[in-house]
């Protein structure tokens, strides 16, 4: 199969990191953008495409908002036909992008995201020009569309015909009004409520869950100086639950380390501020966490009562203790109480963690569990041999219809 990956990159904050520390990159060709992008091993890096390479398949991926990216692809493989019909549409952003390029190694990261937050203001005008002559070069029988909050169903319509199935990967529920979902074949989901919610609609669903890539221990290496507690994510207005319980352990205990985003829009009072230590990608993250004897896991609310965000697997893929609230799916990812431990309220996860602390073989033990567990049945090898049955599946079916 010939699958190509469509992804973005949604935190401005990131690429403003990756481009300013390195000097250059913006102008560097396609592939060596796409293999420093991926050397971070953030978010998603190249987990799909490496696997589905090693599983026989031709694939590729993408950022389909990465403006320095996406304009070396169209300098690199686009025909001039492509690039005039691209051209209007892309014609602010490679103006901005000129600027930031000839500034070289003097811009720094704030002002790179200033810049990269202009360019996101006039995307829509280029991303679909361009992810369009990437579908009808690389001519893929499948394309995965991780990005679903980026790609308009209207414009997936367009490129349908090219390809033989569209496949959505949804990690939430879907809001967004005056959008087809039928225009994809196949949805999949880690979430039992949003397998439901597009089942209602009549499209096709599959349970589908997140992993671990196991090639990140070989990347990060050792681990380092340990610390006793983390947090690593995300404190925004939204995560209401998760502010409070950090606020509340951040006052009682006293070696407790908090990274991630959105801590500088709290109040100035709040507790966070004391514990925080800047953000975290990619590689950054998987060191810190396996750096902590235990790390704290809280979903958002908009998770509801399911388990399955990609702490899960990355905290125990590299051996740390993973405490998690409780939901009522967490078991068929772990046995609780011995590959990870789970909490109901601020003061019984407040109660854990001094435990475990002070218990060290006990903590030892389902650490080394719960990576175990991860590594045997969670890894991204496992999950997209399981993908690609699912596909599979999907399109004998199609084929019978």
């Amino acid at each position: 199969m010939r699958i190509l990956i469509v992804n973005t990159d949604p935190y401005p904050g990131f690429l403003a990191w990756l481009y300013s520390s390195s000097p250059g990159l913006s102008e560097k060709g396609f592939e060596d953008q796409m293999l420093a992008r991926n050397d971070t091993l953030f978010g998603l890096a190249d987990f799909y495409s490496r696997n589905l390479r090693a599983l026989g398949h031709e694939a590729w991926g993408i950022y389909a908002d990465n403006p320095f990216m996406q304009r070396a692809w169209m300098r690199d493989y686009a025909t001039r036909a492509v690039a005039r019909r691209a051209a209007p549409g892309m014609a602010e952003f490679i103006d901005e992008a000129k600027r930031i390029s000839s500034a070289g190694g003097r811009i720094s990261a704030r002002g790179l995201l200033r810049s990269l937050k202009r360019m996101y203001e006039v995307r829509r005008s280029w991303l679909y020009a361009i992810v369009q002559a990437q579908v009808a070069y690389y001519r893929p029988d499948i394309v995965i569309i991780q990005a679903v909050n980026r790609m308009s169903t209207l414009f997936l319509k367009s490129v349908k015909p090219l390809v033989r199935l569209i496949v959505g990967q949804f990690d939430d529920l879907i809001y967004a009004r005056n959008q087809d979902w039928g225009v994809y074949d196949l949805a999949v989901s880690s979430f039992p409520n949003v397998v439901a919610q597009f089942r209602s609609l009549g499209i096709r669903c599959e349970d589908y869950k997140m992993g671990f890539e196991s090639s990140v221990l070989d990347t990060i290496g050792p681990p380092g100086l340990p610390i006793d507690a983390t947090f690593v994510g995300s404190v925004y207005g939204f995560h209401s639950a998760r502010k409070e319980l950090l606020e509340f352990l951040s006052e009682r205990l006293e070696r407790f380390e908090i990274w991630g985003k959105g801590v500088e829009k709290l109040p100035r009072r709040s507790p966070i501020r004391n514990r925080y230590r800047g953000e975290a990608w990619g590689v950054g993250m998987y060191r810190i966490l396996q750096r902590s004897r235990i790390t704290v896991n809280a979903h958002a609310e908009f998770n509801g009562p399911y388990a399955n965000n990609m702490r899960l697997y990355e905290a125990t893929g590299v051996g740390t203790l993973l405490v998690t609230d409780r939901k009522v799916n967490l078991g068929e990812m772990f046995e609780v109480g011995k590959e990870v431990l789970a909490y109901a309220t601020p003061e019984e996860c407040l109660d854990l963690i001094r435990y475990y602390l002070s218990h060290e073989e006990e903590r030892a033990a389902i650490a080394k569990a719960g990576q175990e567990r991860t590594l045997h049945e969670h890894t991204y090898r496992l999950r997209l041999v399981e993908l690609m049955a699912i596909i599979g599946k999907y399109l004998r079916r199609g084929k019978q219809e």
